[in-house]
């Protein structure tokens, strides 16, 4: 049985895509007793590559199986990647699963109803998709007038992380691209104990990997060339033991490897600021979001912001590369409040500042309340808004040009950071946003 795995991965985004990454590797070291002829392929492409051209290319390999994992940046390129693969391929088994995969999406549920894909997926897709191989080897059997049908939606719940193997163990391919590239990506936890309520993970079942199996990955990474890793748990810091251990045996066991996390500043003790500014190269991305108190109460994100902004500038006082992000468009808020939040981030140290544009997520609070801010979005662009009660469509233009050249300055060497910051503070009376406006008037 051949099995593809394929993704249309973001704008800008070169790294192979770690989730089907994660399933290739876990079919073939935990499926192997199913059919020793499983062969499971990850084929990622690009996001400038057409649907049709996507699905003649798999055609081509003759899968039994395709699985396709839906993100809000491709989610409607990924509904028409089904239709021109069944299209090509009338008796191709295919799957959509992934975190925009919702079970209200009206056009999903068309695409299972017309018989295009045979399932659905909510939830992690590993025990998945090894319950959907094994239905269908067993309806290849001769026991198949016993077989249970696999199709419709099926609930891959929550895995325990200590039973999936590391990709980069499983995948000659990763280790390949390791040692050319010296960088690596490792998930060590999934779900979200908080609410936010923009945020398609909120308030998700939280799973860590021990923190030895941990240890035991980066050691494996280390010693096959990496020598920086790039952690896409959400909350690297929810479990202060968990988060010391990890980073104390970086750094004294794991020479020249440097790290990048994300973390909730707000629950970061001082000892932690220590282990990470400890480690030489460290970056460490936050979500503030925004500074209003008021918003921050609504969007049910914490409203700590005197310790948020304490941790943030002790970080950065401590030599360690931040990155602060915000959201332009939350409820609630219109270009005075962004600009607002953006000057509070600037105030707490010369650390790279971005900001994202708000998306109206499907499996969100903000997406059932759309009507009380009412906003404007584009499926087309990955669920952005295109206006709401408080931003103008000439506005959240502006907003993206603003971040645009933000992103622009996270590139300026120190020393040209330093004189910036200086005329910054004797011309624009302390405040980004200002800046930003002067240059793009």
């Amino acid at each position: 049985m051949r099995v593809v795995l394929t993704t249309i991965v973001a704008k800008g985004y070169t790294a192979p895509p770690y989730g089907i990454m994660a399933l290739a590797a876990y079919v073939r070291t935990n499926c192997a007793d199913l059919d020793d002829n499983v062969e499971v392929i990850p084929l990622p492409f690009s996001f400038t590559t057409s649907a049709r051209h996507i699905a003649l290319h798999l055609k081509a390999r003759h899968p039994d199986v395709v699985g396709i994992s839906c993100y809000a940046w491709n989610y409607l390129e990924s509904i028409e990647l089904a239709k021109s693969l069944r299209g090509f391929d009338p008796n191709v088994f295919i799957v959509i699963g992934g975190p925009q995969v919702s079970p209200d999406d009206d056009k999903l549920i068309d695409l299972e109803a017309r018989g295009i894909v045979n399932c659905l997926v909510l939830g992690d897709g590993e025990t998945a998709l090894r319950q959907i191989l094994s239905g269908l080897i067993d309806a290849r059997s001769c026991m198949a007038s016993e077989a249970i049908p696999i199709r419709g939606w099926i609930n891959g719940g929550s895995v325990d992380l200590n039973c999936l193997p590391l990709p980069y163990e499983a995948l000659n391919s990763l280790r390949a691209d390791l040692r050319r590239t010296k960088l690596a990506f490792v998930q060590t936890t999934r779900g979200c104990p908080y609410s936010c309520s923009f945020c398609d993970q909120a308030l998700r079942k939280v799973r860590m990997r021990d923190a030895e199996r941990v240890k035991r990955d980066l050691a494996f990474l280390h010693q096959n060339g990496a020598r920086r890793v790039i952690f896409f748990d959400s909350t690297f810091n929810l479990k202060r033991s968990r988060t010391l251990d990890i980073l104390d045996y970086v750094k004294y066991n794991l020479p020249g490897l440097s790290i990048h996390i994300s973390i909730k500043p707000e629950i970061l003790s001082d000892e932690e600021i220590v282990s990470i500014s400890n480690l030489d190269g460290t970056t460490v991305e936050i979500g503030i979001q925004t500074a209003e108190r008021r918003t921050l109460k609504d969007i049910k994100r914490s409203s700590k912001i005197d310790e948020i902004g304490h941790n943030v500038n002790s970080l950065w006082r401590a030599g360690v590369h931040v990155i602060l992000h915000t959201i332009y468009g939350l409820p609630g808020e219109g270009l005075a409040e962004w600009k607002e939040s953006l000057d509070y981030c600037y105030s707490l140290g010369d650390v790279d500042i971005t900001a994202f544009w708000m998306k109206i997520l499907p499996n969100t609070r903000v997406r059932q309340e759309e009507r009380r801010s009412d906003y404007r979005y584009s499926e087309a662009n990955s669920f952005s808004i295109t206006s709401s009660d408080r931003f103008t469509r000439e506005e959240l233009a502006l907003a993206k040009r603003m971040t645009q050249f933000m992103n622009s300055m996270h590139a300026l060497q120190p020393s040209d950071r330093s004189r910036l910051r200086k005329s910054i503070e004797t011309t624009h009376e302390g405040k980004l946003s200002n800046f930003l406006q002067s240059r793009l008037s």
